[in-house]
């Protein structure tokens, strides 16, 4: 589904190598399409060796310690790999809810 959607954006242009990723496309929501000024493309491992210690793929800052509230995106003193979701609805069950989850998410890599 992402990878169909994607495609260049400003940030191809004007922040090449060192542009991030855009939180709302990787939610489905970002409405500026071409003119954003995020990538619009599913994160490569490559990409993931370009990020600077204090910042995630999407260009959120990293803090010191872990955030309570589970809005932080980890820490940078230690490798951070889990996601939180939240609000899931389990509308047919829970074995075809973690079927669903796993086909959406392993996209964006290892479930």
């Amino acid at each position: 589904v992402v990878r169909g959607a994607a495609g260049r954006t400003q940030a191809d242009e004007r922040f090449g190598d060192t542009a991030y990723c855009c939180l709302f496309f990787a939610r489905g929501a970002c409405h500026l399409g071409p003119d954003c000024t995020f990538l619009h493309r599913v994160p490569t491992p490559q990409d993931d060796l370009k990020l600077d210690i204090i910042h995630d793929m999407f260009g959120r800052d990293r803090h010191a310690t872990d955030r309570d509230d589970m809005r932080g995106t980890g820490n940078f003193n230690r490798m951070n790999r889990t996601l939180y979701i939240g609000g899931l609805k389990i509308m047919r069950g829970a074995e075809q809810t973690h079927k669903s989850l796993l086909r959406h998410m392993s996209e964006w890599g290892e479930v």
